[in-house]
């Protein structure tokens, strides 16, 4: 059935996370190649925006981790920076751009370093959100180029303890959360929402599958209530918009062509304002596009 229109059901509390659930149609779940067929009404175009990193840096800040909060201060090239931390490899002369800087030349070639297209990159974006969902690493195995790169149960665990090596703030975090649940049974985002289990056997004790569940939330939770908060203050600013939906880190809203010019720099502004998330003020940058209704986009600086 081919339709003209579609109206997606966007459910707000079906997810212990806080994401949304959207349905009929799901459009979050358009593979790249398919979002093109989804364009504005006539009259309007969509103001859209992705977070960068914006997982890693929410932990980074509620873990007090000084390697994250270093790395996004100077805005070093993160991925890079796991990758060597995770496969042992020397670190880049200049850590911004460990891709391109001419001084990096030499590091290139020493390490066989093919750019953003490296698989080991590519898979250390992906293994690092893993340890961080504090999944076992012996099992990630199923992340895109493993295989290729050789890696069984042994060497990802060698890597996740490379990794965990170089951020120790990360298990100490961890290991306080579980303290914490253990005795109140509950987590709470930097936004102040809780996440509680009832879940407990016999003795009293919550299994490590929960704590692991809640400490999540803490991660994941908090990236949902920040998605959630910008909504309400793009729409209370701003009440001429229309939400269509989010995917991941992602947000659509839609605009009448006439308010364009003055809405992007208010957009800009309340996506990446400050945000204070346990005693660190951070700053959420983002990648800006606008989708016009002849289907055709913009970059936005």
């Amino acid at each position: 059935m081919i339709r003209e229109r579609v109206y997606p059901n966007i459910q707000t509390h079906t997810q212990a996370t806080g994401r949304w659930s959207i349905t009929d149609y799901p459009t979050q779940q358009l593979t790249t190649d398919l979002e093109g067929i989804l364009i504005p009404n006539e009259g309007t175009a969509w103001l859209c925006h992705d977070w960068d990193q914006v997982e890693l840096w929410i932990q980074g800040a509620q873990a007090n981790d000084t390697a994250l909060l270093d790395a996004k201060k100077h805005k070093w090239d993160v991925h890079a920076l796991n990758t060597c931390q995770a496969f042992a490899l020397p670190m880049p002369p200049v850590l911004v751009d460990a891709n391109g800087h001419p001084d990096n030349a030499g590091w290139r070639a020493t390490v066989q370093w093919k750019g953003k297209d490296d698989i080991r990159r590519s898979f250390s974006k992906r293994f690092v959100y893993r340890i961080l969902y504090r999944g076992n690493p012996q099992f990630a195995g199923d992340i895109p180029g493993a295989k290729a790169l050789g890696l069984g149960g042994p060497q990802l665990v060698k890597a996740s303890r490379a990794w965990l090596a170089a951020h120790p703030a990360i298990p100490l975090f961890w290991a306080k959360t579980d303290a914490f649940i253990h005795a109140h049974g509950y987590t709470v985002t930097w936004a102040g929402r809780k996440r509680r289990t009832l879940s407990r056997d016999l003795s009293g004790r919550i299994s490590a599958a929960t704590c692991r569940e809640l400490s999540n939330h803490l991660m994941q939770g908090s990236v949902a209530d920040l998605l959630n908060l910008t909504v309400i203050e793009l729409l209370d600013t701003m009440p001429y918009l229309e939400l269509i939906g989010s995917k991941h880190d992602a947000l659509k809203m839609a605009c009448p062509l006439d308010k364009l010019e003055e809405s992007w720099p208010v957009y800009q502004k309340i996506v990446q304002q400050a945000r204070l998330i346990n005693g660190h003020n951070l700053t959420f940058p983002g990648t800006f596009q606008q989708v016009n209704a002849d289907g055709s986009k913009r970059s936005i600086a």
